[in-house]
């Protein structure tokens, strides 16, 4: 499957929606960078709880 659709076109799109939900987001809760060299972000919530619930 990897192969088919071409690991450019993959990383193209995961740097895309990394892009798309960083900006989304206040600076505030944002603890990753906002170029981020892992495909990672880091966001600081007040209840994790049930920030996992929701997502």
């Amino acid at each position: 499957m990897i192969s088919v659709i071409g690991l450019d076109r993959i990383e193209n799109q995961i740097q895309e929606l990394l892009g798309r939900f960083t900006s989304s987001l206040p600076a505030e809760p944002l603890i990753s960078q906002l170029d981020p060299e892992s495909d990672l972000v880091m966001i600081d919530v007040d209840s994790p709880g049930e920030t996992v619930e929701r997502l």
